[in-house]
This record gives structure tokens, sequence and C-alpha cells, in this order.
């Protein structure tokens, strides 16, 4: 630095030093005049007032200042510190409070602009003061003396936090009203504004309807194309009727029933139409308003479902094995005609009764065992019908889920003639199991009547010869034709079993039965008690029978 930049400095400096004199000279001299008068102003204005020195320490500050930003100073407290000063004091002051104060270098910050422009400036000064948003509309100018040097800056600020807040909250709903707005007019509500004359031409239509019909909004507005023209002829008719209608009935507002608008492609869409007639003080209708929405999707949705129910009914109504819908507590809620031919019920009684009412009383059965915890499931019960009688099913049951409620699809099947052919089954086979038992005793017979039979032989030839060796006076005579009797009745017999087991066949032949009974009387004498007397009564002349005489 140069000895004259330096003497410079100095002077300056003893130049500051006496104009401080002179203000704090003339603040503790005492208030009279003028000066009082501003002092009395100043402390007592809602504003906040202030004076600082090219070094931006305070020289000047009212009470208001104090009160807000400082909230612990008295002004006197203030002179000759700077703000970053008093907003370290304020916040080492209460170290619990964080951002107690900080508009230390918010205001310091705004001085630098006054300091290198020279000019009065506005500033909107926003932060923390005595631990509490402020928002501050301030204004700022420099101080000149009358050498034209830049001494200081003196500044007047007003509170205006409320009105900040309040303007805040206004752009934020405009905001928030614009873009609802845009939402609206980008979506498929297209509002309309008609004039009350034939063919029902448009004053305005939102930008959103070339979106949905294609046109340019100029189409409508000009003229170019009235809103009578875009319906469908099929709807045209019944659409001006309501309107008619709804115009007598002196009805402020009323919904269309849906009907189609012809695209800017030939395509038709549906819309739903809320409009609301619009009339003057004498109730002379001066103009409609109203909205369209397009619901195309949502008709092609609910005809898709119209079809599918239709086509769900038809499959339920047309099935061959009965079908029946009930809750968890087993209540009819849907039964087909199939079911209803089954029990014997009519779908109305079958609809307030439980599935138990149709099951044979005694039965032990639990409701729905699998289906209620979401599983599939079967089982073959007999079905009590309403006559009394009984079917035998065999009932699949379905968990379903809907709206919430747990329900058991069952598809009933009538197995009685599965049952019928399974008992004729079980028959056949006894049968069969019979057959090849008595088959089995066949041949065991057969077996035994041929070792018989050979026996017999030995029998038939030792008698013979025995007849012959004896005298024909003799006692034994009698007894050795028994024995041959009785040997050719049992070669007789065995020749039967012969036949029964497929070895031999039967030989018919004429016999008188009177003859055939008399024979027996010699094999009953040996086997009954001698004190039991055989008598006969036969007829006589009696025909004789073909019979096998073994």
């Amino acid at each position: 630095m140069s000895k004259s930049q330096a003497d410079q400095l100095r002077a300056e400096n003893e130049a500051l030093k006496r104009k401080i004199a002179e203000l704090e000279q003339r603040d503790k001299a005492p208030a009279r005049g003028p000066g009082r008068h501003f002092r009395l102003m100043a402390d007592n204005s809602p504003d906040l007032l202030w004076a600082k020195d090219i070094n931006l320490r305070y020289t000047f500050v009212n009470k208001a200042l104090c009160d807000v930003i400082l909230g612990i100073f008295e002004p006197e407290e203030v002179i000759g510190r700077t703000d970053a000063e008093l907003a370290d004091l304020c916040n080492k002051a209460h170290p619990d409070i964080p951002n107690y104060n900080t508009f230390g270098s918010i205001c310091e910050d705004s001085d630098q602009q006054i300091i290198k422009n020279k000019k009065p400036m506005r500033f909107d000064e926003t932060g923390y003061a005595a631990g509490k948003y402020v928002a501050l509309d301030v204004y700022k100018a420099p101080i000149i003396d009358e050498d034209g040097e830049l001494v200081g800056v003196v500044g007047s600020a007003r509170v205006v936090t409320a009105e900040r807040r309040a303007e805040e909250a206004l752009r934020e709903s405009r905001r928030l009203l614009e873009e609802e707005r845009n939402l609206f007019l980008d979506g498929p509500v297209v509002v309309f504004k008609w004039k009350n004359a034939a063919d029902w031409p448009v004053e305005y239509v939102s930008r959103n309807v070339e979106k949905v019909l294609g046109y340019p909004v100029t189409d409508f507005t000009s003229g170019k194309i009235l809103y009578k023209q875009l319906l469908h002829p099929d709807d045209l008719l019944r659409v001006t009727r309501e309107i008619e209608y709804y115009i007598q009935e002196n009805t402020a507002s009323y919904q269309h029933q849906p009907y189609r608008l012809r695209t800017a492609s030939g395509e038709y869409i549906w819309v739903t139409d809320n409009t609301t007639v619009v009339r003057d003080d004498k109730g002379t209708i001066r103009h409609f308003t109203g909205y369209i929405i397009d619901i195309t999707g949502q008709k092609h949705a609910e005809e898709a479902l119209n079809r599918s129910e239709t086509l769900f009914r038809a499959i339920i109504e047309q099935s061959g094995e009965g079908i029946g819908l009930a809750n968890s507590e087993g209540d009819y809620i849907l039964v087909n005609p199939k079911f209803c031919e089954m029990s014997g019920y009519t779908e109305e009684e079958l609809l307030k009764m439980n599935v138990r009412d149709l099951i044979v009383p005694g039965t032990e059965l639990v409701l729905f065992p699998r289906a209620l915890r979401g599983q599939a499931g079967s089982r073959e019960f007999p079905l009590l019908r309403k006559d009394g009688s009984t079917l035998y099913v065999e009932v699949a049951g379905y968990p379903i889920i809907l709206g919430g409620d747990r329900l058991v699809l069952g598809i009933v099947r009538d197995i009685e003639e599965r049952i019928q052919a399974e008992k004729e089954r079980l028959q056949l086979e006894a049968q069969i199991q019979q057959a090849q038992k008595l088959e089995s005793l066949g041949v065991l017979a057969g077996g035994i009547a041929h070792d018989f039979n050979n026996l017999l032989t030995g029998i038939l030839g030792n008698a013979g010869l025995a007849a012959l060796e004896i005298s024909q006076t003799s006692p034994a005579v009698a007894s050795i034709k028994n024995i041959e009797t009785t040997a050719v009745r049992a070669a007789e017999l065995c020749r039967q079993l012969l036949a029964y087991s497929g070895k031999g066949r039967f030989v018919l032949q004429a016999v008188n039965v009177n003859e055939l009974v008399e024979e027996m009387t010699h094999l009953l004498n040996a086997s009954i008690s001698k004190k039991v007397i055989i008598k006969y009564n036969f007829a006589k002349n009696l025909a004789a029978i073909e019979v096998d005489t073994g």
C-alpha cells in the first residue's frame, strides 16, 4: 500500500469516527423537538426501521425490529453490531432451538447489493427469527452524504408472513386446479355447450373432443359439424324424445340412456350424456351444458359379460348332469333343470332347501369336507327324492370364492345304472364261482364214481359166483340177490355221477313207478328199524314214465 493510500484510509477512518461520535452524542442528548417526534413515531411503527454505517453496523433500530428479528435485545443493545453478530448471539442464547435466527447472512447479502448498486432496491426475505418462520417485504436504500459519498444503508421492512403463506397457498391451489383442469381436459370426459336450436349446434367444446371423437374443436364451434348429425340413426329418435320429455317436465338436469356417436374415422362409440338446462330469469332456455363420457370399453365389457352369462346359463341348463351351487352352510343358491329332475323338486323349492334335506335320514355325512378347505372332492350316496324314493348319485364338489363368499359347486351324476350293473356283476361272479365249485365237485364225483364202479364190478362178480356155488334152497340165496340188486343200483348211481361229471351219459327208458318204489323196499328194510312196518298203496294201471333208472 502506498503512503498516499494509507493517508487517505486514515482520513476516512477519522471522518467516520467523528460521525459516529456525533451520532452517539445526539443519542445521549435529551430528546426534544422533531428528533423526539421521529423516535416516538419509529418505536411505535409496526414496520421494521433501521440504519447502518458503511461497515453494516447498526446506527439506528426501532423497537419493532428488535421484537420481530432479535427477540432478546433492546434497541440500544443493537447499536454498533452487525446482523451476523446479533444472529450468533441469539443462536447461542437458545441452543435448544435449531435455526433460532437465520437472518444474519440474509440481511448482509441484500446490504451488499445496495452498496454495490448504490440505488434503492426491494427484497423478499424469508428465514427464522426468534425461532419462528418470518417473511419480510424489505426496502433498502443507500445513505449518501453531502459530499456524494456512500456512508451507509437505511431500510424498512414489513412483516408479510401471513400474506406470503396465503399467497403460497393460493399458488398451490391454482397449481392443483390447473393440474385438475388439464387432467380433466385431457381425460375421457368431453364438455359441451349446446345452443337451444335445431340440430343442437355447439357453442363450446373442450379440447379433448379431438382425442375422443377425432374432430377438431373448430369443426363444432364453426357449425361445420352439428351434434345431431353424429348420433347413430337407431338412437336419434330416442334421444330426441328424451330431450323433449325433460324440457316439457321442466327438468333442470338429466342423464340420457347411453347412445352412439360417429367418430371422424366413421366408427361409432358409446357415450353417456349428463346435461344441464340453463334458463334465464323468465324460464326461457338459453342453452344446454353438459358432458359426455366414452363408455365403449365398458359397453363392450358388459356385452361380453352378457354373452358369457348367456353361455354359462345355456351350459348349466342344457347339461346332462345335475348342477347345484350352495353356500358354506349348504343352502342352495343355484340349481339346473337336470338336478330338479333328479331330485323331483322344482327350482323354487330347491332354492329354499338345504343340501341336508336331500340326504337319507341317519346317513352320517360331513358337509363339504374338502371343498371348504379349497380342495376338490367327490363322494357317492343315495339322494332322497321328493317322492321318498332314493337315487344313487356321485357328487363332485369344487370350491368357489365369489365376492368374498365361500361357495361349493356340485356336479351330480346319476350312477343308479352303474350301481345296478355292479350288483349284477357281483351276482354273475358269484354264479361263476358256484359253477366252478360244482365243476370241481363233478370232477371229484366222477373220479369217485369211476373207482367205486370198479369195486361194484367185483362185488357183482363175486355175488354171481356165490349164487352158482350154493344150493338154490339155501337161505343165503335171497341175501346174494339183495347184494346183486343193491350193487346194480349202486352201479347205476355211479353211472349218473359219471354222466354229471361229463364222463358218462343219461339213458332214458320207460319204467313203472310202482315197481321202482317196490324195489327200494329191500334197501329200506336194510337201513331202518325192525319195528318199522312199510305199507304200500300203489295205484293200479299207472302209466310208465321215461327216466334214467340210474
